[in-house]
């Protein structure tokens, strides 16, 4: 046991360094002479009454100087109030309806996208917020040709216990992503701020083959822009390109959140992917195993590795962190650290099996 420990441990924490040095060599785009690019920027939503106002506020307030662009929600069958608030909000803003054949956040997009003017797609959710030169950013991004997709941060907003929690959980997602990008290596973005050419979405057929898995509207068109175009693919490096949304507000929530992200897994597999979903249930195990043995029997050994593999993520997660606006605290950072080995094998061995809820929606 004790050796699988060390093992296990030492080539997480080389590839935790790795990480750690692509993350750190990713630099954001600098503002230059701009093209001329038309945006649209599609909002796909279900039930998101109590959501849309904040994000609506947000957009009110972006700078859109010298920018071309729509705004285009797109409602995927709610039955709430939604459109007494968008006509509160912002009237002018274009609203459409899925008809009673199609459903689904992909779904909504393609539709969304089919009824767009714009060059560049931009999406994101209903229950995000987005800083004044989100837009901006993204704009400057596309300004070399060669780019046909770019994704940035996404992090919770730190109301409660609960939501800090889950911005560190979060956090090192949005790292690896982007830092697994920079090697040659993508695998996971986030739609709540993801921009991609619309030529580009049409080339790959968007999302024709994976449409009928209810979720992976990102990481499914990162795979197959990935695969089938020559272009770029750019994380977007730069505080003012980060978009906030609310963490769950309770463990069946999350529960249910976390069961639809890990449902998709298997899908699209790459030897990258089956490298880190291996080496992830990995490490919580021999995570656990080396807490054990230290229990019963001290070992030096097991404890180094141990608190190198502490310090290595806590200098990681606090770098991501300070990207997506917010600080590092260590209680959270060490509460997360005694909980999460035992998270990632509960999630691995239901990832499977059973479905899950989301939206009112049951899969």
């Amino acid at each position: 046991m004790t050796y699988f420990v060390i093992i296990t441990l030492s080539v997480y924490c080389l590839w935790l360094v790795i990480m750690l040095i692509s993350w750190q060599l990713i630099r954001p785009v600098p503002f230059g002479n701009e093209a001329h690019l038309k945006l649209t920027v599609i909002v796909p939503f279900r039930n998101e009454s109590q959501n849309l106002s904040a994000l609506i506020h947000s957009f009110n307030n972006l700078n859109l100087e010298r920018l071309s662009v729509e705004f285009l929600f797109v409602n995927d069958h709610s039955s709430d109030d939604f459109e007494r608030i968008l006509e509160l909000n912002k009237p002018d803003y274009a609203l459409f309806s899925l008809p009673d054949n199609m459903s689904g956040k992909k779904a909504a997009i393609t539709f969304g996208v089919e009824h767009s003017t714009g060059d560049i797609i931009v999406t994101t959710d209903a229950d995000c917020e987005v800083q004044p030169n989100w837009l901006q950013v993204i704009n400057q991004y596309f300004q070399s040709t060669k780019v046909n997709m770019a994704f940035g941060g996404v992090t919770f907003k730190p109301v409660g216990f609960f939501d800090k929690l889950q911005l560190v959980e979060f956090a090192p997602l949005i790292g690896t992503g982007a830092a697994s990008l920079n090697i040659g290596q993508p695998f996971m973005c986030n739609g709540a701020n993801l921009a991609f050419r619309k030529s580009a979405f049409e080339g790959v057929k968007g999302y024709v083959g994976n449409e009928h898995i209810a979720s992976g509207d990102d990481e499914f068109l990162l795979a197959k822009f990935h695969k089938h175009l020559q272009g770029e693919i750019s994380f977007m490096k730069d505080k003012e390109a980060v978009v906030s949304t609310s963490g769950s507000k309770d463990i069946k929530t999350f529960f249910n959140q976390r069961k639809r992200w890990s449902s998709k897994w298997n899908k699209n597999l790459s030897v990258y992917k089956i490298f880190l979903a291996l080496m992830v249930l990995l490490t919580a195990g021999a995570t656990i195993m080396g807490l054990i043995n230290l229990a019963f029997s001290f070992n030096m050994l097991v404890l180094t590795i141990l608190i190198v593999k502490i310090i290595l993520e806590g200098i990681f997660i606090g770098s991501i962190q300070h990207h997506l606006n917010s600080s590092f605290n260590i209680f959270y950072y060490l509460l997360v650290q005694l909980v999460y080995p035992f998270y990632v094998l509960i999630f691995g061995a239901v990832a499977n099996w059973g479905g899950y809820k989301w939206k009112g929606r049951a899969y």
